[in-house]
């Protein structure tokens, strides 16, 4: 697969489907810096993370964690509104407590990342599919 124009994947890819609502970490209730510039999760939204972790070591299996993957998602959204980029920072932060990927800074997930079209879905179906390969190159059209 080439991502587009810049980069040639190769390898078996990985890909995770994890279901339900993801939502921004930084935009939650609470997070008005009251709580000294922590963020403020709740038990509710705490337990949502912890179903997003435990499917995604479900079906990572054990695999050893990737560091510097390419990385292509898909989210299928019941709203469109949300903070794209507050819901992938909290989806990486449940990839690295899953064990999916070493760690979420540049220095370990410094690969490819591509963001294919958000799609609408009901709320009900709400879900995000990523896929990672460990191994890229700088490629595209020649």
């Amino acid at each position: 697969m080439n991502f587009p124009g810049t980069v040639e994947v190769f390898g078996v890819p990985a890909t995770l489907e994890i279901r339900g609502h993801l939502f921004a970490k930084k935009n939650q209730r609470g997070n008005d810096g009251r709580h000294g510039g922590r963020t403020f999760i709740t038990t509710e939204d705490a337990a949502a993370l912890d179903w997003v972790i435990l499917q995604a070591r479900h079906q990572w299996a054990g695999r050893p964690p990737l560091r510097n993957p390419a990385v292509s998602v898909r989210w299928y959204v019941g709203a469109r509104n949300r903070d794209r980029d507050g819901c992938w920072t909290t989806l990486l932060d449940c990839l690295q407590k899953a064990k999916v990927i070493v760690n979420d800074n540049m220095a370990q997930l410094g690969g490819p990342e591509f963001h294919e079209p958000v799609e609408s879905v009901a709320a009900a179906e709400e879900r995000v599919v990523i896929t990672l390969w460990s191994e890229w190159r700088p490629g595209g059209p020649r």
